[in-house]
């Protein structure tokens, strides 16, 4: 498996309940603040709160990301340890 592949995988699984480590705290906060966005972007209509949004998405998003990656790491480390792989 190629490093970018996994590096998708692990943010890809980091996002959900992992075991140990439970569900992504990050999650209400990335919703509350890509709505945020669209409201500051709303007096500008529908275009407006899709652009607000989106600014706010590429600023929060790979911060949430990179922690969804360092929980699944996390989760995969406690795995090993447990079932001593």
């Amino acid at each position: 498996m190629g490093k970018v592949s996994h590096i998708y995988n692990q943010c890809k699984r980091g996002c959900c309940d992992l075991p140990g480590v439970g569900e992504h705290p990050g999650t209400p906060i990335l919703v509350f603040m890509v709505i945020l966005g669209g409201i500051a972007g709303g007096a500008n209509g529908l275009v407006g709160i899709l652009i607000g949004s989106a600014a706010f998405l590429t600023i929060f998003a790979p911060i949430y990301l990179w922690g969804a990656y360092e929980r699944a790491e996390l989760s995969d480390k406690l795995d090993t340890r447990e079932n001593g792989r």
